[in-house]
């Protein structure tokens, strides 16, 4: 009786487990313009006219995003950024220093996009090992932050050389 009970108990307490976390690791869908997406598309917020939250059954929900008519895009997947910057076939994508999930389906406006920075891979180091032939591409987006933040121009140099002689 008592093996009855903890097995019952441990498929229970599993299948708890497993439910909440298929449920934590999918993402609603994306609508862009009545569109669907794979992931969230990159581009201005300030160009978002309408935003809807969604749940329709069955699913872990919906965003609807609806932009103002007055912008067209100009989208550029990722995988075509990595073919234009990388030398390596496998690349990793960060937007303002955060990676992104789905690359190989993601896309943001060219418009939207301030510079690219490019990381070679082998100067990580990972669990003690390093990663062969991937380059790791942060795209910086035309954000007021990140606008003000390349106006900035830093200068090095010893105080005698930087000091102000009239």
């Amino acid at each position: 009786m008592k093996k009855i009970v903890v097995l019952l108990i441990i498929s229970i307490y599993s299948l708890k487990l497993y439910s909440q976390n298929n449920a934590q690791n999918r993402e609603p869908t994306y609508y862009l313009d009545s569109v669907e997406c794979v992931g969230i598309p990159q581009f201005d917020p300030l160009f978002i006219d309408n935003l809807r939250i969604g749940n329709k059954a069955g699913t872990n929900g919906q965003v609807f995003i609806n932009t103002k008519k007055s912008h067209k895009f100009n989208w550029i997947y990722f995988s075509t950024i990595a073919a234009n910057y990388s030398k390596y076939k496998t690349a990793l994508f960060m937007v303002n220093n955060e990676l992104v999930k789905n690359q190989k389906y993601n896309k943001i406006d060219s418009s939207y996009i301030l510079k690219i920075e490019q990381f070679d891979s082998k100067d990580l180091l990972v669990v003690g090992k390093k990663i062969k032939k991937t380059v790791i591409l942060n795209i910086i987006t035309k954000t007021k932050e990140n606008i003000e933040k390349s106006k900035i121009i830093h200068i090095r140099g010893s105080n005698e050389l930087t000091k102000n002689t009239n």
